[in-house]
């Protein structure tokens, strides 16, 4: 199952929302983004160092219930917009580690400050679980439409051949709450997880 067309991603940078118009190709396990179409096919031909790689990918193996929906209005207002959470087992130390503060526990602040809260992930209080949201927006109802039914056949599929990933990652996301700050410095490197 492949999938390919331009969509518009959310993203941050410093803590603020940026919305980035990529090429998103759909797999049987992750969604990947690139800033063009020929980055991708560059990427596809080319074994050397020098092509163009993914600006993002999503491990569609991290993602828990919902899975993929249109995004209710309390999180994105803006049209045509999926929506879906991954969870992450983590080190806490490597969430508490940042440039400005490394004491356990610290939260990131959000205004004010050298360090902002990331607005896309946020972490369980033990800090050993990390929550992303992923916003993707679509170009119209029906490509919107037709993306839900894609990614949540990929993700039925993935279900299907790893029920005791799912099942545990479901037991997992039932016990916990992501009330705890992720610092925005963080989420730049961890694009790619």
């Amino acid at each position: 199952m492949f999938e390919l067309v331009l969509m518009t991603v959310f993203d941050e940078s410093g803590g603020m929302g940026v919305w980035t118009r990529c090429w998103c190709k759909l797999s049987v396990d992750q969604l990947v983004y690139w800033r063009y179409p020929e980055d991708e096919i560059e990427a596809a031909a080319s074994s050397s160092s020098s092509a163009a790689a993914p600006i993002s990918r999503l491990d569609l193996r991290r993602v828990v219930a919902p899975w993929a929906v249109q995004a209710p209005r309390k999180i994105c207002v803006r049209a045509n917009t999926l929506y879906m959470r991954s969870l992450v087992a983590v080190n806490p130390k490597m969430l508490l580690i940042d440039t400005t503060s490394s004491s356990v526990g610290e939260q990131a602040p959000t205004t004010g400050s050298v360090t902002a809260a990331s607005i896309l992930l946020r972490a369980s209080p033990d800090y050993k679980w990390m929550e992303q949201r992923h916003l993707i927006c679509a170009d119209s109802a029906a490509e919107m439409e037709s993306w839900l039914k894609q990614l949540n056949l990929a993700l039925e599929v993935l279900q299907r051949w790893m029920p005791e990933h799912f099942a545990r990652l479901a037991r997992y996301d039932s016990g916990l709450t992501f009330t705890q700050s992720v610092a925005a410095s963080l989420a730049s490197r961890l694009k790619q997880w």
